[in-house]
This record gives structure tokens, C-alpha cells and sequence, in this order.
């Protein structure tokens, strides 16, 4: 290996870097990889695809539209936070899911980017808004495609909770929904493999619509798991009860404040549309 090749790869340097790098971006580059490698391992090429085709164009043509027509300080630019929003959105539906449901999905989304907003920031985890909202309409099963590779999800989750610092936030959350599914299967084997880290690891620490300091994030990983275990007893809420968990906590965080700066504990974090 070339001296200032191996010198430029050492941890420090590579931490720096990736430092550097705006979460934003860190995210979508973990959400492309989480896609990219379930179209291939899921074993439903064509099924997947037909989910991407469905829900990114329309996604990004929604929402530069509208930044277009709002000429907020993104018109121009390449949606990131849009377009992370189409990627989970794709990962939560199902292969054989209608059009119907998956347009509507990323249209209420997309929408809620733009609408549902207070103090400059979005009311609602935007993913959880649209397959929530959806369901209000016609009950269909979400997919949790990268639940399917959990090895692939925890490895990038660690990442993902590394840039946003919200240890606190996903352990509480991880742990009470452990004790719920533990007292349902009886198993800690199955409890702990049934767990569901990309929601965890991937839409729960979401910057805008989440707690920042330590107080805030305990209360708000305690919140989306309590909401989430009475959303799974309402059989009308049962199939989309981890988002519906989120968007309760998600107007909780205007009752149960931190006086800790928002995102001080995020380095490198702008808000985005």
C-alpha cells in the first residue's frame, strides 16, 4: 500500500471525515444501501423495483413541486430529506402492494413535509404520517424489508445512532418493546429477534421530530413504545402500530420538553424541508 494512502486510512482520519459529513447525507447513503441490497436479497426483484417505481418519482416530483411553489430556501436543490422519505417509505410496503396505497402513502408524507408544520419544523415523522394515514383508509400489512437483514440494519443503525446521539432515545424504546414482545412469546430468543431495529435504529431518532437532550429522549423512546403497544391491541391501528408509537411522541415532544438544544448533540445537522 502507498505511505500516504495508508496514512490517510487511519481511524482518526476516517472519522473526521465522516464527521464532516452532514447526517443527512449519512442517512440517505445508508437508506440507498439498505434498498439496493434488499432488491437483490429479498428475492422479489421485480416486486421491489415495482415498490421504487411507485413511490420515489412520485415522491420527488411531489415535493420539489412544492418547494418550487413555496420557494423555500431547497427550490433547485436536490431533496435529501425527500428523498429519504420515498426510500422508507418503499422499504415499508409490501411487493404486491396496490398503487393505490402507495402513492397515497408518499403523498400524505410528502405533504406532511410541507403542511403539517409548527415552529418551522415538521409535527410528524413524515414516513409514519403516510402509512399511517393510509391505513385510516384500507388496512394493508407493512413489509419491514430490512428486517429481512438484520445484520446489514444494526450495522448501519449504529452508524445512524452514532451521528445522531440518541442512545438514550432507541435504548429505552428497544427495551420496553422487548418486555412486551418477551411477555407475548415467552421466549427471549424470539423476543430479541423480533425486535424491530430499522424502525428503532432508522425512523426513531429522526432529528426534527424527536427529542434532543437526555431528558427528553428518555421520555420520548418511552412514549413511542407505550403507543405503540396500545396501537398493537386496536385492531384497526394494529398493522401500522409502531408509527402510529412515533406520531403520538411525536406531539408529546411539545408537552415533555428538554431544555437541551435541540441538535446540539447532532454535529454537522441542518434542518431540512
Amino acid at each position: 500500500m502507498w505511505p500516504w494512502l495508508r496514512g490517510a486510512l487511519t481511524v482518526s482520519n476516517i472519522k473526521s471525515v465522516w464527521l464532516e459529513v452532514n447526517p443527512w447525507r449519512g442517512m440517505m447513503l445508508s437508506m440507498v444501501i439498505l434498498v439496493v441490497y434488499g432488491i437483490f436479497a429479498l428475492g422479489n426483484l421485480l416486486g421491489a423495483l415495482r415498490v421504487l417505481a411507485l413511490v420515489v418519482p412520485a415522491g420527488l416530483l411531489l415535493n420539489y413541486a412544492l418547494h418550487h411553489l413555496h420557494a423555500t430556501p431547497q427550490k433547485g436543490k436536490f431533496p435529501e430529506s425527500g428523498f429519504i422519505t420515498t426510500l422508507i417509505v418503499s422499504v415499508l410496503m409490501p411487493f404486491d402492494v396496490s398503487a393505490g396505497i402507495a402513492l397515497g402513502a408518499i403523498t400524505f408524507a410528502i405533504l406532511s413535509k410541507h403542511f403539517f408544520r409548527l415552529r418551522g419544523e415538521h409535527l410528524f415523522n413524515p414516513a409514519s404520517l403516510g402509512v399511517v394515514g393510509v391505513s385510516l383508509f384500507v388496512t394493508f400489512p407493512l413489509a419491514w424489508w430490512p428486517d429481512g437483514y438484520l445484520w446489514l440494519v444494526i450495522l448501519l443503525g449504529l452508524i445512524n445512532l452514532w451521528r445522531t446521539r440518541k442512545y438514550v432515545q432507541v435504548a429505552t424504546f428497544l427495551l420496553i418493546y422487548f418486555a412486551f414482545l418477551f411477555t407475548i412469546t415467552e421466549r427471549m430468543d424470539v423476543a430479541a429477534l423480533s425486535l424491530p431495529f430499522f424502525f428503532a435504529m432508522f425512523m426513531l431518532p429522526e432529528p426534527v421530530t424527536s427529542q434532543g437532550g437526555l431528558r427528553g429522549q428518555f421520555f420520548f423512546g418511552l412514549i413511542v413504545a407505550l403507543g405503540a403497544i396500545v396501537a398493537n391491541e386496536c385492531a384497526w391501528l394494529a398493522a401500522v402500530a409502531l408509527p402510529t408509537g412515533l406520531l403520538v411522541a411525536n406531539l408529546s415532544r411539545y408537552l415533555i420538553t428538554d431544555p437541551a438544544p435541540k441538535y446540539a448533540i447532532t454535529p454537522g445537522f441542518t434542518p431540512q424541508h
